[in-house]
């Protein structure tokens, strides 16, 4: 994991970054990284929206909730065009990995940012 350990709480904006780099595929993605974050007492909902230049790489996102194998949301596109995003809901107090992969058969390195943005959602 990177060293992030971020509390996401309501209308707060969060920039993480990175860089997707060349290695072994053992599945899907030849790198992957991933960022540790908590939501805060009242943060109900996430937009996370992950960006990088040029149209060579193809980055996803997905987040899991800790302990769980199965995402709470994919961010995953064909095409090799940013950004992608996605709003969605997640459980107050609760923690979460961000992971953020290249595609086996992209042109890396290719540097990344992430922006993970909270709110509290009343329906």
């Amino acid at each position: 994991p990177e060293p992030t350990q971020l509390t996401i709480a309501p209308a707060t904006n969060y920039r993480l970054t990175g860089s997707a780099a060349a290695a072994p595929a053992p599945d899907a993605y030849a790198d992957k990284d991933t960022f540790a974050i908590t939501t805060g007492a009242t943060t109900n909902e996430l937009a996370v929206r992950l960006g990088w230049p040029g149209t060579a790489a193809n980055l996803d996102y997905l987040v899991f909730e800790a302990g769980s194998a199965e995402p709470v949301v994919r961010a995953i596109t064909v095409a090799n065009q940013a950004p992608e995003l996605r709003t969605f809901s997640v459980k107050p107090n609760a923690n979460y990995w961000l992971l953020v992969g290249a595609k086996a058969g992209s042109t890396v390195p290719a540097g990344y940012t992430a922006s993970v943005c909270g709110a509290s959602f009343a329906p």
